[in-house]
């Protein structure tokens, strides 16, 4: 089941099988809305010399049948189909409605290069290069900014791709829009962003590629309009200076092609309810300009200076899907007013809100089963009542889905009763009256005791339903969305392992690190012991000069100290003996000192001291 945006129409929601996707989408979507309506319908193949499976319709009521190729339908006239085939010929009759078209002109593989680059350079670079008879975006390079380029761009359409013509034209930037119109009246419009890709500053480029690319899967319109690494993308990759491995800032939109087309992996925003009035009048002029043109879509580019749209491009089988499925934007019923131009006596019928299995009609047809199928027309052409239950039991219960359908059957119910998971069944039912769904209701209440039924629930359901009443099984796109998701879910798992890994491997690398330094201090430690063990060999070998010198000293300074204990003995000896001889003189003295006192004292010493007086006179004189 595709996701839905909010803004699709309910009618076909659930009504558009993976079959129907892609360039299947416009065939499936017409096809629909004639069956609604009580219109019959018929699918077959056509022959081909590639013996590819071409499936073509056609649309039959009141006696008249139209045939269609996707959305171009056998009422547009030659004169239309030639026109638009040819892009030169297309703006000669765009001029006549007055509508503002670039500026080109057409070179052929013969074409001198210096003629292509002097008229390129008259436009003024940058310019658009591209096939004169293709569409759909093929081979069209926008922006072409230098003659060097232009002519690598020309050699590769010619040689590489195989185009003979190629139009070169004046390059005008602004908004492009792709512009509906049936019967000569805008009906849709939706605003076409180049192929692009949004940053997460995580995943590298290719990686958001290839996440855009499964994105687009669930869209009906987009799921087959992937985004293809060609020389255009590589190139413009490299011109921002990135590579496919380079990671994308967070929230850095990278926009991958100059062109905005669909086709080449743009983006669908719808946005008709706010273009200016001057660009839906420019689209229909172009449109009415061109006779028996009554389906088309127009690429229109809007200058932001002046606001002048400018006609770029017109194609006759439009994609109708970017309108009913955009990515973004309120879905268009764009549908409707085709089937009214070719059948208008049915566009008062309200359609039905039941839908056929597209996928089990195109099978027979793709497997070369038959060469046609004819759909049954729808009995009542109205829309039905419907509802949607959740059965809940007690016990699993095998019979139950088979008992279910068989009831179905009989009372004409019209959906389908799938398996949720082992005790829980869903439901969906339409029937034409109100009476018939509540019998039905009352048949499933009736095997409550039978199957043990301990809950049901009754829901509302504006989705469409499938015709007849089937078992529905898991589909392959659902069986790959819930491998997808426990692919995403082991990934996650796996991710989170991987960062506690190298979480660990990162505090590892701190502890090796670590442990590295340490043997390095440890070896600088050890460096160091052998130097010092170096540098104490060498002071014990100093040690042991100066312990024998200092023996050797000790020996002098005994035999030093022995001398002078020699020494001292005698100088001892000398005081004691000089000791004595000064006790001996003091005793000469004091003996000597008395015998002079006593003479001194003496009467003959006094009676003759004037006698010796008058003798040292004399002495004196005679001296």
């Amino acid at each position: 089941m595709a996701i839905e945006n909010s803004e699709w129409l309910d009618h076909l929601k659930e009504a558009i099988p993976a079959e129907g996707y892609g360039n299947k989408l416009s065939m499936s979507l017409i096809a629909l809305e004639a069956w609604r309506r009580g219109i019959e319908v018929k699918f077959y193949t056509i022959d081909n010399p590639d013996n590819k499976v071409l499936v073509r319709y056609s649309l039959e009521y009141g006696g008249r049948t139209h045939y269609f190729e996707s959305s171009l339908g056998d009422k547009l006239s030659a004169e239309a189909f030639d026109v638009c085939e040819y892009k030169d010929l297309t703006k000669k009759y765009i001029s006549y409605a007055g509508v503002r078209f670039p500026k080109g002109k057409v070179f052929t593989r013969s074409a001198d290069k210096k003629d292509i680059i002097n008229f390129a350079s008259s436009l003024s670079f940058p310019v658009v290069v591209k096939p004169l008879d293709e569409n759909a975006g093929k081979g069209v390079f926008s922006n072409v900014d230098s003659a060097e380029n232009l002519i690598e761009i020309v050699d590769y359409l010619h040689n590489d791709l195989g185009y003979e013509q190629l139009l070169v034209e004046e390059y005008i930037p602004g908004v492009e829009y792709r512009i509906l119109t049936v019967n000569g009246k805008v009906e849709g419009v939706v605003n076409r962003t180049p192929a692009n890709i949004t940053g997460n500053g995580q995943d590298d480029i290719e990686t958001l590629i290839k996440k855009k690319n499964k994105s687009k899967q669930d869209n009906p319109a987009i799921s087959k309009k992937k985004i293809k690494l060609d020389k255009e993308v590589l190139q413009i990759i490299e011109n921002e200076g990135y590579t496919l491995e380079s990671v994308l800032e967070e929230g850095r939109q990278l926009y991958l092609r100059s062109k905005s087309n669909i086709s080449a992996g743009g983006d669908p925003i719808e946005i008709t309810d706010e273009v200016p009035a001057k660009v839906v009048e420019a689209a229909e002029k172009a449109t009415q300009s061109i006779p028996g043109l009554n389906i088309a879509g127009l690429d229109i580019i809007v200058e932001p200076e002046t606001g002048e749209p400018v006609f770029i491009e017109i194609n006759t089988k439009p994609m109708i899907g970017l309108h009913v499925f955009p990515i973004k934007g309120k879905a268009r019923d764009v549908v409707k007013p085709i089937v009214d131009l070719y059948f208008p006596e049915t566009k008062d019928i309200e359609r039905s809100n039941l839908h056929f299995d597209f996928d089990s009609v195109v099978a027979p047809l793709n497997n070369l089963a038959v060469k046609h199928v004819d759909l049954e027309p729808l009995r009542d052409v109205k829309p039905y009542h419907t509802r949607e239950y959740l059965i809940e039991l007690n016990e699993k219960e095998g019979n139950f889905l088979s008992h279910i359908r068989l009831k179905a059957l009989k009372s004409g119910v019209h959906g389908y009763i799938k398996k949720i998971n082992a005790h829980t069944y869903q439901v969906v039912a339409a029937t034409s009256t109100q009476e018939i769904m509540k019998d039905f209701q009352e048949d499933i209440n009736k095997g409550s005791e039978a199957f043990k039924i301990s809950n049901m629930q009754e829901k509302t359901w504006e989705k469409s339903v499938n015709i007849g009443f089937i078992i529905k099984k898991e589909s392959l796109k659902e069986l790959a969305d819930k491998l997808d998701t426990e692919n995403d879910n082991y990934k996650k798992v796996l991710l989170e392992k991987n960062e506690t890994i190298e979480n660990q491997t990162a505090e590892l690398k701190v502890k090796t690190k670590t442990i590295e330094e340490l043997q390095g201090e440890i070896e600088t430690l050890q460096e160091t012991m052998r130097d010092y063990k170096e540098k104490e060999k060498g002071l014990a070998s100093k040690i042991s000069k100066h312990e024998k010198r200092i023996q050797s000293l000790t020996l002098e300074l005994g035999e030093n100290e022995r001398a002078r204990i020699s020494a001292e003995n005698l100088l001892s000896k000398e005081k004691e003996n000089a000791a004595l001889e000064k006790k001996k003189y003091e005793r000469n003295y004091d003996k000597l000192w008395k015998q002079y006192k006593g003479i001194v004292n003496s009467k003959s010493w006094k009676i003759t001291k004037p006698l010796r007086k008058y003798n040292i006179t004399k002495r004196n004189k005679k001296g």
